[in-house]
C-alpha cells in the first residue's frame, strides 16, 4: 500500500507542477507522460492487490481505491472499482497522447515509454475483462519488440533481450 502510494505521490508532484517548469515543451510532455504511466501502473497494481476481482465486483460497483490525484494527504473516500479503472484508462490515454506529441523516446528500458503505457493498458483491460481493448493495446505494446529467439529463450531470463518492454534497473550495487 505504502510503496504504491509513494509512487503515486511522486507522480502527482510531477503531473501537477511540470507545466510550470522551465524547459522544452517536448521534454516536459515526455516526463509528464512517464509520471502518468507510473501513476496508472500503481493504481492498477493496488486494484489487483486490495480490490475485488472485476468479475466479483458487480461491474465495478464494489469499493475501489483512494484516487489521490493531487499532493494532499487528508482523508478521502474510496472510489468504486469502476472509477479506479476509469482513472487508469484516463491516465494511460493522456500518457499515450503526450508520448506521441513529445516525439521523444527513452534511452533505457527501465524507463517507461509509449510501449510500456500500452502494455499496462493491455493488462488493466484484460483484468477488467475489456477484451477488445486488451487485444488492441497488446498489439500496440509489442510494436518494435519481436519475440525472443529459441537460443535467447534457452539462455534464461536474467539478461535483457529484444522482447523486454520494461524492466527494473539492475545495478550490481543496487540489488532487489
Amino acid at each position: 500500500w505504502y510503496y504504491y502510494y509513494m509512487i503515486i505521490g511522486n507522480a502527482n508532484l510531477i503531473i501537477n507542477y511540470i507545466d510550470d517548469a522551465e524547459g522544452l515543451e517536448s521534454e516536459k510532455q515526455f516526463i509528464k507522460a512517464q509520471a502518468l504511466t507510473f501513476r496508472a501502473y500503481s493504481f492498477f497494481m493496488l486494484s489487483q492487490l486490495y480490490c475485488s476481482r472485476w468479475k466479483d465486483s458487480n461491474n465495478g460497483a464494489t469499493d475501489g481505491l483512494v484516487l489521490r490525484l493531487d499532493v494532499s494527504t487528508g482523508d478521502q473516500a474510496l472510489s468504486t472499482l469502476s472509477e479506479a479503472y476509469g482513472q487508469v484508462y484516463s491516465d494511460l490515454d493522456e500518457a499515450i497522447r503526450l508520448y506521441q506529441s513529445s516525439g521523444k523516446t527513452r534511452s533505457n528500458n527501465y524507463y517507461p515509454d509509449i510501449n510500456v503505457a500500452y502494455a499496462i493498458y493491455a493488462r488493466a483491460a484484460l483484468t477488467r475483462q475489456d477484451y477488445p481493448k486488451a487485444a488492441t493495446m497488446a498489439v500496440n505494446a509489442r510494436n518494435g519488440y519481436p519475440l525472443m529467439s529459441n537460443s535467447e529463450y534457452k539462455a534464461g531470463f536474467f539478461n535483457p533481450n529484444k522482447e523486454w518492454i520494461w524492466r527494473s534497473y539492475g545495478a550490481s550495487d543496487e540489488t532487489l
